[in-house]
């Protein structure tokens, strides 16, 4: 009878395993632009539905994307100048109608940053791209676009996003330009594109699915006639 009854723990456990829960992981994401700055966003993701699974855990990403889609810096004095030319921009993170989740976040995109460049008097002419000079008072560059994230923040109430539905988070951008030197002389002429985006992860465990009732029947025929088979060896 002992094998018997390995034989049928073994039909029991298999059973069993048929219903034993994964862990799984599904991400979302949005975005918003790109588009001219400043610009306000508001950023919608799913909720976890709960009818996937039991919710173990969830983070947050939020992105920016700054890019320089043209920059022009001209010298209008009559002398030369030297001078740094430095452009940023801030994208801030205000609400999350969830909870409090990366609220306040402040992004800063360095879009751009000239280094000490020397441009030469008003009327010298235009420079080669990216190439400034005292040979000449303009120049002109387009920059790569620049981007920044929060990286993955765990939710600080994973219940408010474990429901049928959705979240928005909601900010804005201030770009900004200072000059270092040049005495006031030095014109830019700037036009720049953002782009906000944001994922959430969730992690989950999945329910295991029940076999269907004709695959259960074979699995038990099967292991039944090895129980049998045991019996019968013991038998003997």
């Amino acid at each position: 009878m002992t094998n018997l009854r390995k034989m049928i723990t073994a039909a029991a456990l298999l059973t069993v395993a048929t219903g034993i829960s994964s862990a799984a992981q599904i991400t979302y994401t949005t975005s918003q632009g790109p588009t001219l700055t400043d610009f306000i966003y508001n950023l919608t993701l799913p909720k976890f539905d709960p009818s996937i699974g039991i919710l173990t855990g969830a983070t947050i990403r939020f992105t920016a994307t700054d890019t320089i889609a043209s920059l022009n810096l001209t010298n209008t004095s009559n002398a030369s100048q030297t001078f740094k030319y430095v452009s940023t921009a801030d994208f801030f993170l205000n609400t999350n109608s969830a909870d409090a989740t990366l609220i306040p976040t402040d992004l800063l995109v360095s879009n751009f940053n000239s280094g000490f460049i020397t441009l030469g008097p008003a009327g010298s002419g235009a420079c080669p791209a990216a190439t400034p000079s005292a040979a000449c008072n303009s120049v002109n560059y387009s920059p790569v676009p620049t981007s920044a994230n929060t990286g993955d923040v765990a939710v600080v109430s994973l219940g408010a996003y474990n429901a049928v539905g959705t979240f928005t988070l909601g900010g804005n951008t201030i770009t900004g330009t200072t000059f270092t030197g040049g005495g006031g002389n030095i014109s830019s002429a700037q036009v720049t594109n953002g782009l906000a985006a944001a994922s959430v992860t969730y992690t989950y465990t999945v329910r295991g699915q029940t076999p269907e009732p004709a695959t259960m029947g074979l699995m038990g025929s099967a292991l039944l006639g090895l129980a049998l088979i045991g019996r019968n060896r013991s038998k003997r």
